[in-house]
């Protein structure tokens, strides 16, 4: 489709068209694939779904600059272009900021709104969000806001090298995947392989969507979580060796309208399989249940 600013962008809807939306953000790098993990799951309980590639990823067109806050108007014109004027919406890890977006800035259409290993805002945050972070990237974090981007992009074109071959096995076998994650995507394969060939997808067509994300979310966000009103659920492995715990505690404890589920020895990935008691949540908590 293409935005009223004229950027195309990239999704992939399925479902009864006249059946209740679910926007799944997916994480960071990722770009749309087909995925029916989340649709099957989705239209087995009696919706449609869809999910998109931010700007910078695969064919959508990058917004160089971009705010977390520049993505809900980019979901709302999503949601327009498939005629919908309400919508729920789930974001996982990276993805987690868009959902929070939305829930912030379009509280007329957004049913409810739950975030999956999400990370928080650091401005809100404050100094202590750095000690939510593995010392060994601590420093990588603090370049994001202090670094042009330019001078940061051939670090991440090297790593995006890495990730031409790059398998579902491959991330199973992740040093940061907790137990928990590696039995989650040995018992449901196509996950693993789905983010593998999402991953590739993501930087296809360039590092900018990418390097664009990491910058909208160790900057300032462009709203307050502490005004979002709408119903949201904030879900969080505890053994997350990505997106630390207290993150998610952090963003439970100041959204007004969240509620926190914790998994112990729960992880990054676990967060989302299975996927079906994180609908089913959703949707109890926007009342359609």
């Amino acid at each position: 489709m293409q935005l009223p600013d004229g950027r195309l962008f990239e999704y992939s809807a399925a479902g009864d068209p006249d059946r209740e939306l679910l926007v799944f953000c997916v994480g960071t790098p990722s770009a749309v694939v087909e995925f029916p993990y989340v649709a099957e799951a989705a239209a087995a309980r009696g919706l449609r779904s869809v999910i998109c590639s931010r700007p910078g990823y695969g064919g959508s067109t990058r917004n160089e600059g971009r705010t977390v806050a520049d993505t809900a108007a980019d979901t709302a014109a999503l949601a327009d272009h498939l005629g919908a004027d309400r919508f729920l919406v789930a974001g996982w890890s990276g993805g987690g900021t868009t959902a929070l977006a939305c829930a912030a800035l379009l509280p007329d259409r957004v049913r409810a709104a739950v975030t999956m290993a999400s990370t928080a805002p650091p401005v809100e945050a404050g100094d202590v969000w750095t000690t939510w972070f593995p010392p060994v990237v601590v420093e990588e974090i603090r370049a994001l806001t202090s670094t042009p981007p330019a001078e940061l992009a051939p670090e991440y074109e090297q790593a995006a090298k890495g990730f031409a071959e790059l398998t579902g096995d491959q991330l199973t076998l992740s040093e940061n995947q907790s137990a928990a994650d590696r039995a989650a995507l040995i018992d449901v394969p196509e996950v693993a392989e789905w983010l593998a060939r999402s991953i590739k997808s993501a930087v296809s067509s360039g590092i900018w969507g990418w390097l664009d994300d990491d910058l909208a979310w160790a900057s300032p966000w462009g709203f307050a979580v502490a005004d979002i009103r709408v119903p949201v659920i904030v879900r969080h492995g505890v053994e997350d060796g990505f997106v630390s715990i207290e993150q998610g505690r952090w963003l439970a404890a100041h959204i007004p309208s969240a509620r926190l589920e914790e998994m112990p020895g729960g992880g990054h990935t676990t967060v989302t399989v299975p996927i079906d008691p994180v609908i089913t949540d959703l949707l109890q908590a926007a009342g359609l249940r």
